[in-house]
């Protein structure tokens, strides 16, 4: 089997990257979990990621080719860097979210259940729901930052 032509291998090996780079592109707009945005990670980027595979084969590249192929490659992993870095903002301001919306619950059913109280048990939905509006107007606010 005769070798591959230097252009063909280049071409292939830009394709590979590319293929990569949209994967893992994709993959991490599915995602909706850290722990499988740590495996993403690993999955690309680690010491047997997809991306190390390629950077592997670079060996096999003339000295003319490696500093243009470096670069892409060093492209794609700063593109796939940067997309793991925003996904992860993204999941840790969700799940911040989260748990503020079900402290300022717990904190507004804390304030306003001794106020609901009748010596003989609670108010009735009708006198309920007018009681919390008058109260949520008297209660501080809680915001996220």
């Amino acid at each position: 089997m005769p070798a591959e032509p230097a252009e063909e291998r280049n071409d292939i090996m830009k394709e590979q990257l590319e293929a990569i780079r949209a994967a893992a592109k994709k993959a991490l707009s599915d995602c909706a979990d850290s722990k499988v945005l740590e495996t993403l990670r690993v999955q690309y980027l680690g010491k047997k990621g997809e991306l190390t595979g390629i950077l592997k084969q670079m060996g096999k590249l003339s000295a003319e080719e490696r500093p243009a192929m470096g670069q892409l490659a060093n492209q794609v992993r700063a593109d796939i860097e940067t997309a793991l870095a925003d996904k992860q903002k993204k999941l840790a301001e969700a799940m911040l979210a989260h748990k503020l919306e079900a402290e300022t619950l717990f904190f507004f059913y804390s304030c306003v259940s001794d106020e609901l109280q009748t010596n003989n048990g609670f108010y009735s939905t009708v006198t309920l729901f007018a009681r919390l509006r008058g109260l949520s107007t008297s209660l501080p606010r809680l915001t996220a930052m």
